[in-house]
């Protein structure tokens, strides 16, 4: 067969494609487990460094360990979404993991809140496609050390909670500084954050909504007062119940008690 006819370019084009496919899958298979175990890792990294959470070491292993010690773990499903969803146990921090579309592609991290859900804690990004040196700046500590202790207005609409950029008030709790030259990325952030925020206030409220109806607790047995409290933490008016010890003195009814330790430690 002469080398220049279509049927043996044809059939040299096969064995090429086929050798070098089979080659490409082999090198997958045999680093999954590698992908996987560096995929682990760098998440729990990223865990502990959004709970600042002390680590003996850098191996998998010492992560993992500071993680088991200090650290809850829960999945929520509202609406077809599993949330992911960690607790500190020493504080009460609570931090999920969100997802919202960049620039480029999705940007997922972790959101870490107070307790009282109303501030937060802290954020670390876990993947993102951003431009490098620009939008990609987001996970550089200056940008993300600045929601540490970022007050959410959750009075506000729900694309006003958390500011990412210019404010009418530059001193607001509420805001942070964009990132310069991305304020597409930034934008985004902000508009996914409040979106996430949202969305996990709504599974936060239809969990606890769920657990009064198991405790088979009829609403007629609690007081005005009582209900009031409730209602202030199902809706999301955390900033009208400071902690759940005032939660604790209205609700003197061991299934109600029972129920607001519930709605705060998962």
């Amino acid at each position: 067969m002469k080398k220049t006819s279509p049927a043996y370019i044809l059939g040299f084009m096969i064995i090429i494609c086929t050798v070098f496919g089979a080659a490409i899958s082999f090198v997958h298979y045999v680093t999954l487990d590698m992908l996987e175990k560096n995929e682990r890792l760098h998440k729990n990294r990223m865990i502990c460094r959004a709970f600042r959470l002390p680590v003996a070491g850098v191996s998998a292993d010492a992560y993992q360990k500071a993680i088991d010690a200090a650290i809850s773990y829960q999945q929520l499903t509202h609406r077809g979404r599993v949330w992911q969803i960690y607790t500190r146990k020493d504080t009460g921090e609570i931090g999920f993991v969100f997802s919202g579309q960049g620039v480029w592609d999705r940007i997922t991290g972790i959101l870490v809140l107070s307790s009282d859900l109303s501030k937060i804690a802290n954020i670390q990004f876990l993947e993102h496609k951003e431009t490098p040196g620009l939008g990609g700046r987001i996970e550089e500590a200056w940008f993300t050390d600045q929601f540490q202790r970022v007050i959410i207005a959750w009075e506000q609409p729900v694309d006003k909670r958390i500011i990412v950029g210019v404010a009418r008030d530059p001193k607001a709790k509420n805001r942070v500084d964009a990132v310069t030259g991305a304020t597409q990325t930034s934008m985004a952030v902000m508009k996914f954050l409040n979106s996430e925020l949202e969305a996990f206030k709504q599974a936060i409220k239809a969990w606890r909504e769920e657990r009064i109806l198991l405790s088979g607790l009829p609403k007629g047995k609690l007081s005005r007062e009582k209900l009031r409290a409730l209602d202030f933490v199902s809706a999301g008016s955390f900033g009208q119940v400071r902690n759940f010890s005032f939660l604790k003195a209205l609700c003197e009814d061991k299934d109600v008690l029972w129920l607001t330790h519930q709605s705060r430690s998962f």
